[in-house]
């Protein structure tokens, strides 16, 4: 049997995950994948290194096993990127300043991902980018566990750190931070969609590896600033709306935005923020604030023909009833819970009868 093209490296003690994992690899890669499985692993760090051990292929995936890959063309892509970085992954970020990656905020943070729980119909789309990346961001220096793909030379100047990252979290971060400081290229590429069947876990486990990375590279991290926005995230009760949404936030350029500012974009160029007193003499294509933003230029946004959304505390109807009260003149056309705390409107001009 001829070398196979790619080697995916899994950490898994559940066989029935592991055989549904399997299933959707094989139909996406095809019969040329090696599939590595470590299901007596110490630590992702220890079981990985296992893996890597019995890796055939020069080309390396190292991810979850409770992840669906949605794109059948995923192999080309990473043969692509993989051609010009030497790691690639579906998320991370081109700055870190901590343990915990997204601590950066916009625009440090890039890549999508789809989370549920198992069981869920419920989807939530990260769009760490604000829909603002290329297809491909460079200069990466911290990618997510969930899926990691890098060529076998990252290995000959770094390895996976089994001393300090001896559980199950911080090993994605300290083993591509490790790879940056050695002047390896990483890369994030949105085409690399996937859904992650885990919401993650910010425990006390965590926060322990996390003070470890810190410790570790003290120093070498940057101290960090208030970001000027975080990512969104959407949740919508059926998959076909999940895949929908992701496709319309990363084509409207949307962002969730601090302290009451306005985004607009428009159609000849980048979107900018704009104070309360103007809106500049432009057509504008979309704009997206938060509940405090004033209500005049929400209103003028709305006439201009342009959809205006908006998140803010509590369900819709809440958040409707505040806006309504505050500022007629427009009109909910849908509605998306964020959480049981917050929620998103989308507004357009209202039509006379």
């Amino acid at each position: 049997m001829s070398e196979p093209v790619f080697s995916v490296i899994t950490c898994s003690i559940d066989a029935k995950k592991y055989a549904h994992f399997a299933d959707n690899i094989r139909a996406v890669f095809g019969a040329q994948t090696q599939l590595v499985k470590i299901d007596d692993a110490r630590s992702l760090t220890e079981g990985w290194t296992r893996g890597l051990a019995s890796a055939e292929s020069d080309l390396l995936v190292f991810c979850h096993d409770d992840i669906e890959i949605l794109d059948e063309r995923t192999p080309q892509y990473l043969l692509e990127d993989l051609t010009d970085y030497d790691l690639v992954g579906v998320a991370g970020a081109s700055k870190l300043v901590t343990g915990n990656w997204v601590a950066a905020g916009f625009p440090y943070l890039h890549g999508s991902i789809i989370t549920a729980e198992p069981g869920s119909r419920c989807f939530t789309h990260y769009l760490y980018g604000c829909g603002r990346d290329d297809v491909i961001t460079s200069n990466i220096q911290a990618l997510d566990g969930v899926f990691i793909a890098c060529r076998r030379r990252v290995f000959e100047a770094v390895e996976f750190d089994t001393k300090h990252f001896d559980g199950f979290h911080l090993y994605d971060l300290d083993f591509c931070y490790a790879a940056h400081l050695a002047g390896f290229r990483a890369a994030v590429d949105l085409r690399l969609r996937l859904i992650h069947y885990s919401g993650g876990s910010y425990d006390k486990a965590w926060r322990k590896y996390r003070s470890r990375f810190d410790r570790k590279y003290a120093g070498r991290l940057p101290k960090p600033e208030k970001p000027v926005a975080w990512y969104p995230n959407r949740s919508f009760a059926v998959r076909d709306e999940a895949a929908a949404f992701s496709a319309l936030a990363t084509s409207m350029k949307r962002a969730r935005l601090l302290n009451g500012r306005v985004f607009i974009s428009r159609p000849d160029g980048p979107w900018s923020p704009v104070e309360p007193a103007s809106i500049p003499d432009c057509s504008i294509a979309y704009a997206e604030a938060d509940e405090h933003a004033p209500m005049d230029l929400l209103q003028r946004i709305c006439r201009s023909g342009a959809p205006a959304v908006v998140t803010g505390e509590g369900p819709p109807e809440a958040l409707w009833g505040r806006l309504a009260v505050d500022g007629p003149g427009f009109t909910a056309v849908a509605a998306s819970p964020d959480t049981r705390a917050a929620c998103t409107l989308i507004l357009q001009k209202q039509e006379p009868r």
